[in-house]
């Protein structure tokens, strides 16, 4: 509990503030760690086994979905200002924030789906925009990926992967399904095409 406001404290006044492109990277790549871990330690069944009241863990899920947003809402500044650029912005670069832009996207969802709460708002919107972009750009298939963010999932993979798991009646699973879901679509969902509605021809 103690951990999360502190970095809440620390990443939401930055979000606010004007910085250089790579101090603001920076800051957020030094977060993803601890970010991974609260996250993980916010999954329903491991935030039971602690030994906090029911108010403190109300603070914890509250709390790491404030987490996820303002990460997400970091990496969204960098897409803004990367996206600026034009032809003069690193194409590998960009690449990588617009895929972990929409990674803590998704994770906000998945959040929401772990505790049957609310979407966040505009969540679907601000993912298929990131979507939408990198694949204009032809970045979608990005799967460049180093440090604590060692998985090789692409852009396209994450955002296939939370749009079906949306599909699944996410509410009506039982506990830590939606974590167990998400993990193995994952697995399958490059394998998945997207066709833009009113499009589809079989």
């Amino acid at each position: 509990g103690e951990s999360l406001r502190q970095v809440l404290g620390a990443l939401e006044p930055f979000n606010e503030q004007r910085l250089e492109v790579e101090k603001r990277l920076a800051l957020l790549l030094h977060y993803q760690a601890t970010f991974k871990r609260l996250y993980e330690t916010a999954e329903p069944l491991r935030l039971r086994q602690q030994p906090l009241s029911q108010q403190q863990r109300r603070d914890t899920v509250d709390n790491v979905e404030r987490l996820s947003l303002a990460m997400a809402n970091g990496f969204k500044l960098l897409v803004k200002e990367l996206y600026a650029h034009g032809d003069d912005r690193d194409p590998v670069k960009f690449a990588r924030v617009l895929r972990w832009t929409l990674q803590q996207l998704a994770a906000a969802l998945l959040h929401s789906y772990r505790f049957y709460r609310p979407e966040p708002g505009f969540v679907f919107l601000e993912l298929n925009q990131v979507y939408r972009l990198a694949r204009h750009l032809g970045l979608h298939d990005s799967s460049v990926a180093t440090g604590q963010d060692a998985t090789q999932h692409s852009l396209a993979g994450i955002y296939q992967a939370i749009c079906l798991l949306s599909l699944c009646d996410p509410f009506s699973l039982e506990e830590g399904l939606a974590d167990s879901y998400y993990r193995s679509l994952l697995q399958f969902a490059g394998k998945c095409r997207v066709v833009p509605g009113n499009s589809w021809q079989g």
